[in-house]
């Protein structure tokens, strides 16, 4: 999460535009009636001008395949994978956020590696 905000208020302060994406978000809390994400509000704190988007925001934090279950939702690697391409086409710089690990289940068909790839 430091390393993340520190990369992309560097990026921002060269004069270029800046986003950050997480695809699966855990852990996050309702507030309000709007969903609160602990990590991506740390970003704006640092940076209040970069833009930080998700895919999929999960109450429990735990792995996504579980938190997912625990809500009836099913992730899905094409909806990330078009978030992605929308959002790249937008900024200069694009950091990608992923959770915790290269064989983290994000379905029962693919892993986190399976994002990256």
């Amino acid at each position: 999460m430091f390393v993340t905000a520190g990369l992309i208020a560097t990026v921002q302060s060269l004069g270029y535009t800046g986003a950050v994406y997480k695809p699966i978000e855990t852990g996050v809390e309702e507030k309000n009636g709007k969903m609160h994400s602990k990590y991506l509000s740390f970003i704006k704190y640092i940076d209040p001008f970069v833009k930080t988007t998700y895919s999929y925001q999960l109450k429990k934090n735990i792995f996504p395949i579980l938190s997912a279950a625990s809500e009836s939702i099913t992730i899905e690697k094409n909806k990330i994978l078009q978030d992605y391409q929308v959002i790249q086409d937008r900024y200069d710089f694009l950091l990608v956020d992923g959770h915790s690990g290269l064989a983290t289940p994000m379905n029962k068909n693919f892993l986190e590696e399976d994002i990256i790839k």
